[in-house]
């Protein structure tokens, strides 16, 4: 018996979660309870079909074979159409073979939201069983109704054994379905469906590990590790909303490599790379846990620093600035004045500006000043 369940990601539907169940399992289920010289057990689903059934074998490859057959007493059709179409549970009676019995059913999981299959679990007990002498008919209630309690008790039995560990996957993989891949299946049940959870749980883990490696791959700079330019603007909107909000500062840095072209020219790219690289460890070198150091585009790298203030965020530029000059670069005595150096602009919310744009501005203004004036150094104003 399968059940499918499409697996959504960010609304996108990344896989089908695929479950087979085969008959006899509730075959087993209903021949370990039922003692056959006594009942006849039967669970039949919304079609109409036997799933299982204690007097016959259901083929595990054919058609499921249907309760109302052409030899099947009109009686029993009404009562089966009754248990399919009532949703609920009952007791009713029949006739077949010129025999009276007695139907106790009990509906499985008729709530469509945690399974699409509605199956009825149903107890046949022939009349003749439950008046075996005349002296008993002043017991009748009492047996019908202790009866009825077993019935109900199995019913409940039986359900809650076969739908509880498919509700719980079901619930599970629809919560994830949805897009929430923190959570996961409890896999209380100690069988193959059980298995099954844990197996579930684990492609949830490598579908999470995967979504973690793409998002940090769509927002980080392939050669330097840092952050790259888009997710720098989405970040530095945040901040300064962030901080025009609870009325505090926040600084930027721009810095860019001096003649770096030449250093191309005379190296290549590939040696240019090398060069990226290092000044980078650099600039997260220097970074707080809570600045966000990103690579501007070329040569020119950049960083956030909330609640900082524009003396303090000098002192940081300055710092980077110092620690690259004294950084000993491959090759980088063919630069002009035989060292590799870098070049700052700092500007600062809001005495520089009231948005990212003009933020980003300023900080460039003072950079391309500080080339203008020599170069190597930091400029604040």
């Amino acid at each position: 018996m399968p059940f499918a369940t499409p697996v959504s990601v960010n609304g996108k539907n990344v896989a089908i979660f695929h479950l087979e169940i085969t008959l006899s399992y509730f075959q087993d289920i209903l021949r370990e309870i039922i003692n056959p010289d006594r009942l006849i057990a039967f669970i039949l689903n919304e079609k109409g079909e036997y799933i299982a059934h204690t007097a016959m074998d259901i083929s595990l490859t054919g058609p499921l074979p249907a309760a109302t057959t052409m030899d099947a007493s009109p009686s029993f059709k009404e009562v089966v159409n009754k248990m399919i179409l009532s949703g609920g549970s009952g007791m009713d009676e029949f006739s077949s073979g010129g025999e009276r019995y007695y139907v106790h059913y009990n509906t499985i999981a008729p709530d469509s939201r945690h399974n699409e299959n509605r199956w009825v679990v149903a107890v046949i007990i022939p009349a003749k069983k439950i008046y075996v002498e005349a002296s008993m008919i002043r017991y009748t209630t009492l047996v019908i109704g202790f009866t009825i309690l077993i019935v109900m008790v199995f019913s409940y039995t039986v359900g809650k054994r076969v739908t509880d560990p498919i509700t719980t996957l079901v619930a599970g993989i629809r919560h994830i379905a949805s897009g929430d891949l923190s959570g996961k299946i409890t896999a209380t049940f100690q069988d193959e469906l059980g298995e099954l959870a844990n197996s579930f749980n684990h492609m949830v883990d490598a579908i999470r590990a995967r979504d973690e490696m793409l998002n940090s791959l769509a927002i980080t700079d392939g050669l330097t590790g840092l952050y790259n330019h888009r997710h720098f603007k989405k970040e530095l909107g945040m901040e300064i909303e962030r901080a025009r909000r609870y009325g505090r500062r926040l600084s930027l840095i721009m810095g860019d490599i001096d003649h770096f072209k030449d250093y191309n020219d005379a190296h290549g790219h590939p040696g240019g790379d090398v060069v990226l690289k290092m000044v980078a460890e650099l600039f997260r070198r220097v970074c707080r846990e809570t600045d966000i150091p990103a690579r501007y585009g070329g040569e020119e790298f950049v960083i956030i620093l909330p609640e900082t203030s524009a003396e303090d965020t000098f002192s940081v530029a300055e710092r980077i600035r110092k620690e690259i000059e004294e950084h000993r670069f491959p090759m980088q005595e063919t630069q002009p004045g035989g060292n590799l150096t870098a070049s700052f602009g700092v500007s600062t919310f809001p005495e520089d500006g009231d948005d990212p744009a003009s933020i980003v501005d300023t900080a460039d203004k003072r950079l391309y000043k500080a080339k203008a004036e020599g170069r190597n150094m930091v400029r604040a104003g």
